[in-house]
């Protein structure tokens, strides 16, 4: 996806016009319609803004990033290898085993997006008001 479609997307899944977005912005709606269409890119203090407003990193928009829990999956996987390759943590007086360690990272990875998808509500209901 190119940063325009992104950036579509994103906006629409905050539940805002071109012209709401452009308002939080302090650009005109043709200049969102623009960047949407790829036919001009934001200054890098836009894109700034942008990712404030749509809860994402620039990197995502630059195509670096897979999303707003790309962060979370790289810091889950670490956290997964480092369980896996401590002997000496115990659970229920036993040491953990390949199951243990996925239920623990999965109930992590499922906490946080539940945080994030009340997050992101709580934007799109910001955004209204």
């Amino acid at each position: 996806m190119t940063l325009g479609e992104k950036l579509k997307v994103l906006r629409r899944r905050e539940g805002l016009s071109q012209a709401e977005l452009a308002a939080r912005l302090g650009v005109s709606p043709s200049a969102v319609g623009m960047y949407e269409q790829d036919r001009r890119r934001p200054t890098p203090e836009r894109l700034a803004q942008l990712c404030q407003l749509l809860g994402v990193s620039a990197d995502y928009f630059l195509g670096k990033d897979y999303g707003p829990l790309h962060e979370l999956d790289d810091i889950l996987s670490r956290l997964h290898d480092e369980l896996r390759g401590a002997d000496t943590l115990m659970f229920c007086g036993e040491a953990l085993d390949e199951g243990d360690i996925e239920e623990i990272t999965q109930a992590i990875r499922f906490g946080a997006r539940l945080a994030f998808e009340r997050r992101r509500e709580k934007r799109k209901d910001d955004n209204r008001k």
